[in-house]
């Protein structure tokens, strides 16, 4: 028989639960103590056949009879969820992973190619049995279990995907310190020309011009276009033509800040995404029909004012709200960041951690079920009653 797990410490718990079950049962049995409910069984059923009246008969068939009805469901309890029947060991256990290979995701290393390689050539060596019923229990359980994942659709964990990209930053130092200068150099100056010409946007508009890469701040003429890097940049060679009027110091050029964001691997655009992807684990492609979007959506997230906060204060004033620095929009920004933030780190983090912990609570669970049930089910009296 191959008994199925679904975790790695499943794989080793299991085995662990039923090598000290066994052997707390051979303690029970070397002193005698799985008799002692047998023994109880006897006296009450003595003295229940004491109190009959003189009309049942014979006493001692009496006695024989329901002894009888007593011991056989004993009896057959022992054999059934005690008498240790089918063997366990590292080698009929197998790691389930075809729900991961029908989905198509990476299948696991093996145990022993794993940091549990150590614990493997520990419990090679030793063989636990398991009691007939368990070992049904355990197939049907695992069964059924695993024909229920199999119905779920393979789809990402969109919580999990969720919680990454929000709770992901910008790493690199000089990165942040070239995003706060472009912030300060082209975003600031372009959103303040749209707002101060008092032009009619609807929605879609108004949505574009909320972020650092808007399509209507980088296409207009007169918004990135128009404006440029107040300092040399290296990732762009000095042009005279481009860069009339500004010193040659040998250390890059001055690109216009549509260049800045959106120039082919070397804009702003292009090394926060190559960034960010760096540090994500999870394949976020198949949840977008456009890689557009992606990067719009990933980019978003990525520049909001919580993600890149400064020693006081946001990176940048008015990124995506008013431009007016007064005591009560400050006030009013950090107290909403203050409660936005005090909200996601006492409940993302807890769910992602509980995420993560069930499965070591449930094999944890399951061992010590193991270990408890020749205690529970001998000092129950062998009850049917405790066995389901």
């Amino acid at each position: 028989m191959t008994f199925n797990v679904d975790s790695y410490l499943e794989y080793f718990l299991t085995l662990l639960g039923w090598i000290i079950n066994n052997g707390l049962f051979g303690l029970l049995a070397s002193t005698g103590l799985f008799i002692a409910p047998l023994i109880g069984v006897l006296i009450k059923t003595w003295l229940e056949v004491k109190k009959q009246g003189a009309d049942e008969g014979n006493k001692g068939e009496l006695l024989i009879d329901w002894l009888g009805i007593q011991f056989f469901p004993a009896m057959l309890v022992i054999v059934i969820t005690l008498a240790p029947m089918l063997p366990i060991s590292l080698n009929n256990m197998a790691y389930n992973v075809e729900q991961s290979k029908h989905c198509g995701y990476k299948v696991p290393l093996a145990p022993e190619k794993t940091g549990y390689a150590s614990m493997v050539s520990e419990f090679a060596d030793k063989q636990a049995k398991v009691p007939l019923l368990w070992g049904l229990v355990h197939a049907i359980n695992k069964g059924i279990l695993h024909g229920a994942v199999s119905t779920i659709p393979c789809k990402p964990d969109l919580r999990q995907i969720r919680f990454e990209v929000q709770h992901e930053k910008i790493n690199n130092p000089a990165l942040l310190t070239e995003v706060r200068q472009f912030v300060q150099q082209c975003y600031l100056p372009a959103r303040r020309k749209v707002l101060d010409s008092q032009v009619a946007m609807n929605a879609a508009q108004a949505r574009e011009v909320s972020w650092l890469g808007g399509k209507i701040l980088v296409n207009n003429s007169e918004l990135y276009p128009r404006y440029r890097a107040m300092q040399p940049m290296q990732r762009w060679a000095y042009e005279p033509n481009r860069d009339q009027g500004l010193p040659n110091t040998g250390e890059g050029g001055f690109p216009h800040c549509d260049e800045w964001w959106a120039d082919s691997q070397v804009g702003l655009k292009d090394m926060l995404l190559s960034d960010m992807r760096q540090n994500l684990s999870v394949k976020l492609g198949e949840l977008f029909t456009d890689a557009n979007i992606q990067d719009e959506a990933l980019l978003r997230t990525l520049l909001r004012p919580e993600n890149i906060n400064i020693s006081r204060g946001k990176a940048y004033e008015g990124y995506g709200g008013s431009l007016d620095s007064t005591l009560t929009n400050n006030v009013s920004s950090v107290v909403s960041a203050l409660g936005i933030t005090a909200g996601s780190l006492a409940a993302y983090p807890g769910f992602d951690a509980m995420r993560n912990a069930l499965p070591m609570i449930q094999a944890l669970l399951i061992m010590a079920v193991i270990i408890l049930t020749p205690m529970v089910i001998i000092f129950s009296g062998y009850s049917l009653k405790a066995i389901v």
